[in-house]
Protein backbone atom coordinates (compact mmCIF):
# COMPACT_ATOMS: atom_id res chain seq x y z
CA UNK A 1 0.00 0.00 0.00
CA UNK A 2 1.56 3.30 -1.10
CA UNK A 3 1.56 6.43 1.08
CA UNK A 4 -1.67 8.28 0.36
CA UNK A 5 -3.21 5.42 -1.63
CA UNK A 6 -5.21 2.57 -0.11
CA UNK A 7 -5.86 -0.23 -2.59
CA UNK A 8 -8.79 -2.21 -1.23
CA UNK A 9 -9.16 -4.52 -4.22
CA UNK A 10 -6.98 -5.03 -7.29
CA UNK A 11 -9.43 -6.60 -9.77
CA UNK A 12 -11.54 -4.68 -10.47
CA UNK A 13 -9.60 -1.81 -8.93
CA UNK A 14 -11.10 -0.21 -5.83
CA UNK A 15 -9.00 2.40 -4.03
CA UNK A 16 -8.87 5.63 -2.07
CA UNK A 17 -6.29 8.26 -3.00
CA UNK A 18 -5.81 10.88 -0.29
CA UNK A 19 -5.02 14.37 -1.54
CA UNK A 20 -4.53 17.71 0.21
CA UNK A 21 -8.14 18.93 0.09
CA UNK A 22 -10.05 15.67 -0.43
CA UNK A 23 -9.95 12.07 -1.54
CA UNK A 24 -10.49 10.35 -4.86
CA UNK A 25 -12.52 7.15 -4.67
CA UNK A 26 -11.82 4.93 -7.69
CA UNK A 27 -14.13 2.03 -8.50
CA UNK A 28 -13.44 0.25 -11.80
CA UNK A 29 -16.25 -2.29 -11.30
CA UNK A 30 -19.50 -2.32 -13.27
CA UNK A 31 -20.96 0.15 -10.75
CA UNK A 32 -18.14 2.65 -11.50
CA UNK A 33 -18.86 4.92 -8.55
CA UNK A 34 -15.57 6.80 -8.96
CA UNK A 35 -15.74 10.31 -7.56
CA UNK A 36 -13.76 13.06 -5.79
CA UNK A 37 -14.89 14.17 -2.31
CA UNK A 38 -13.74 17.35 -0.54
CA UNK A 39 -12.92 16.81 3.15
CA UNK A 40 -14.76 19.95 4.27
CA UNK A 41 -18.07 18.61 2.87
CA UNK A 42 -17.86 15.15 4.51
CA UNK A 43 -19.51 14.40 7.86
CA UNK A 44 -20.99 11.54 9.89
CA UNK A 45 -18.69 8.88 8.48
CA UNK A 46 -19.06 5.24 9.45
CA UNK A 47 -17.77 1.89 8.22
CA UNK A 48 -20.12 -1.10 8.18
CA UNK A 49 -18.95 -4.63 7.76
CA UNK A 50 -22.44 -6.02 7.22
CA UNK A 51 -25.91 -4.54 7.67
CA UNK A 52 -29.47 -5.67 7.13
CA UNK A 53 -31.34 -3.99 4.30
CA UNK A 54 -34.71 -3.81 6.06
CA UNK A 55 -36.49 -2.02 3.20
CA UNK A 56 -35.68 -4.76 0.70
CA UNK A 57 -36.37 -7.47 3.28
CA UNK A 58 -39.86 -6.08 4.00
CA UNK A 59 -40.67 -5.72 0.28
CA UNK A 60 -39.53 -9.31 -0.34
CA UNK A 61 -41.71 -10.51 2.54
CA UNK A 62 -44.82 -8.64 1.33
CA UNK A 63 -44.39 -9.80 -2.27
CA UNK A 64 -43.81 -13.37 -1.06
CA UNK A 65 -47.01 -13.31 1.02
CA UNK A 66 -49.06 -11.78 -1.81
CA UNK A 67 -47.79 -14.38 -4.28
CA UNK A 68 -48.21 -17.10 -1.64
CA UNK A 69 -44.56 -17.99 -2.08
CA UNK A 70 -43.78 -17.59 1.60
CA UNK A 71 -41.65 -14.94 3.21
CA UNK A 72 -38.36 -13.92 1.72
CA UNK A 73 -34.91 -14.18 3.21
CA UNK A 74 -33.28 -11.38 5.16
CA UNK A 75 -31.35 -9.23 2.69
CA UNK A 76 -27.95 -8.01 3.81
CA UNK A 77 -25.66 -5.34 2.40
CA UNK A 78 -21.94 -6.03 2.38
CA UNK A 79 -19.04 -3.90 3.54
CA UNK A 80 -19.47 -0.20 3.04
CA UNK A 81 -18.45 3.27 4.10
CA UNK A 82 -21.35 5.69 4.62
CA UNK A 83 -21.21 9.44 5.11
CA UNK A 84 -22.98 12.69 4.48
CA UNK A 85 -21.52 14.75 1.64
CA UNK A 86 -22.85 18.28 1.58
CA UNK A 87 -26.61 17.59 1.81
CA UNK A 88 -26.68 14.06 0.37
CA UNK A 89 -25.97 10.59 1.72
CA UNK A 90 -23.18 8.57 0.14
CA UNK A 91 -22.70 4.81 0.38
CA UNK A 92 -19.49 3.36 -1.05
CA UNK A 93 -19.83 -0.40 -1.49
CA UNK A 94 -16.63 -2.22 -0.62
CA UNK A 95 -17.40 -5.90 -1.22
CA UNK A 96 -14.51 -8.37 -1.53
CA UNK A 97 -12.14 -5.92 0.19
CA UNK A 98 -9.72 -6.35 3.08
CA UNK A 99 -11.71 -5.11 6.12
CA UNK A 100 -8.57 -3.86 7.92
CA UNK A 101 -7.82 -1.56 4.96
CA UNK A 102 -11.43 -0.33 4.96
CA UNK A 103 -11.14 0.61 8.65
CA UNK A 104 -7.75 2.32 8.08
CA UNK A 105 -9.14 4.33 5.16
CA UNK A 106 -12.16 5.40 7.24
CA UNK A 107 -9.89 6.48 10.13
CA UNK A 108 -7.63 8.46 7.80
CA UNK A 109 -10.58 10.28 6.22
CA UNK A 110 -12.10 10.98 9.65
CA UNK A 111 -8.78 12.43 10.86
CA UNK A 112 -8.85 15.01 8.04
CA UNK A 113 -12.41 16.21 8.73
Amino acid sequence: MEEGIFVLRKLPLLQFQFLENGFQFTDDSEDNTSRFFEYNKVSKMEAREKSTNWGLTIIDFIVGVLLQAGGGDINEDGRQIRFKYAKSSVILLLNNCDWTHVVKAKKLISSKL
